[in-house]
């Protein structure tokens, strides 16, 4: 490598090598017919040899939570679904379950491991992330359609995103000023806890006890949602759910997928999904050679403007709510000028004021402040870009091309 990723996650070696076990062994169900360890074995060493076609690969939709993620897919959902454009009473959960696949379900890793959730290991989950997206890849007929929040960088030493079966992205990026106040209703936290979680280097999402105990984790779901009944709660408990995800600050989530030139990422701020959602999007499609029009492109995004799908929501409910009031909750920019105080502004954009300058987030009233910033930590400042980002190598790069004139060949 040109230069040494980081490992973003400081967990300690006797906590990254113990692999969770329950205190309630006579509980548990039996495992799921789909999990079994021969198959397993057989299924990791094909993937080990089986390379990801020029002709398929995952298209990434990359954001840190709360950024416009699920209204992108929404979008794309509709621009696939002439049916969508022309019938407005569909139905809101039923399309974003439908609308890409997601990288970070339990499921994948049980089928390659041979083993249930519960007895998967951090670290195994770390190091088969690569490998669960060569599994998505392959068994698809063509490029597919990949929600995540992982930070494009290195977990247990290593890649959080394979190279292998990384074709193209589009990464989302939003106002960190904005994404505070819905992270913390998201979240189920104030906003000093979101400010504070969103510049916590070893943040993630999904992450569960180090142990798993099924009185605790029924506890955790009951505490999560009381109108549970016990069994609706143990159910929950016991389902495979999401892997561990790690995020990062928002800095480095942003770095990782941005900082480094990559000819297949492209990224869309949500102020011009909103301001100019046309353009925004027209560009987007043409980044990954999708055949539509502008005006097909029109027809999709006004299917699925925001009020609409608030609306939705607020009628029919939406499945992927964690807390707070409603998933779609504002949608607007600027807003955080009524939600967040003077100090509040300022320890965000103390926080990440390298970035925020890169995507002109710092708002005028607080330059100075940034000024100052800069002055006070050029020393540390790297051609304007501070943060952890992922490092491409000599050879990675040789890769990249070689996969892009493979792509442009097939494409004639």
């Amino acid at each position: 490598m040109d230069a040494p990723e980081k490992d973003l996650a400081t967990k300690t070696s006797d906590e990254a090598q113990a692999a969770p076990t329950t205190d309630a062994t006579d509980e548990l169900p039996e495992v799921p017919a789909y999990i079994n360890q021969q198959r397993a074995e057989n299924l990791r060493k094909h993937l080990s040899e089986q390379p990801v076609p020029p002709d398929k690969g995952l298209i990434y939709l990359a954001s840190f939570p709360k950024s416009g993620n699920t209204w992108t897919r929404l979008f794309l959902f509709a621009l696939f679904n002439p049916l969508v454009r022309q019938d407005s009473n569909f139905n809101l959960s039923d399309i974003a379950g439908r609308a890409g696949q997601m990288d970070v379900t339990f499921q994948l890793f049980e089928r390659i491991l041979g083993k249930p959730h519960y007895e998967i290991s951090d670290i195994e989950v770390a190091q088969t992330m690569p490998m669960a997206q060569k599994l998505l890849a392959l068994q698809q007929e063509k490029k597919v359609f990949v929600k995540t929040h992982l930070c494009n960088g290195a977990w247990h030493g290593t890649r959080t995103i394979g190279l292998d079966t990384f074709r193209s992205a589009v990464y989302i990026v939003r106002n960190p000023l904005d994404v505070t106040p819905s992270f913390a209703s998201h979240m189920n936290t104030d906003i000093a806890g979101a400010i504070q979680g969103m510049a916590n280097s070893t943040h993630f999402i999904g992450g569960r006890q180090k142990k798993f105990n099924l009185e605790a984790a029924i506890k955790a779901e009951k505490d999560k949602r009381p109108e549970l009944s016990d069994e609706e709660a143990k159910d929950k408990a016991l389902a495979p759910g999401q892997i561990p995800q790690l995020m990062g600050s928002w800095s480095e989530h942003v770095a990782s997928w941005t900082a480094a030139a990559d000819p297949r990422v492209i990224y869309m701020r949500y102020e011009d999904m909103k301001h100019t959602p046309a353009d925004t999007f027209f560009r987007t499609t043409q980044h990954l050679g999708l055949p539509f029009s502008q005006d097909d492109v029109i027809a999709a995004e006004e299917a699925v403007k925001f009020d609409k799908i608030q609306a939705k929501e607020k009628k029919d409910g939406f499945k992927e709510k964690m807390g707070g009031e409603a998933f779609f909750r504002k949608g607007k920019t600027g807003s955080w000028k009524d939600e967040l105080t003077d100090q509040q502004v300022r320890q965000v954009i103390i926080n990440h004021h390298h970035q925020m300058r890169r995507f002109d987030y710092i708002p005028e009233e607080y330059k100075d402040l940034d000024e100052k910033l800069l002055k006070n930590q050029k020393q540390f400042a790297m051609g304007g870009v501070v943060g952890v980002g992922r490092k491409l190598s000599y050879s990675d790069k040789l890769r990249i091309k070689r996969e892009m004139k493979k792509k442009k060949k097939l494409q004639g």
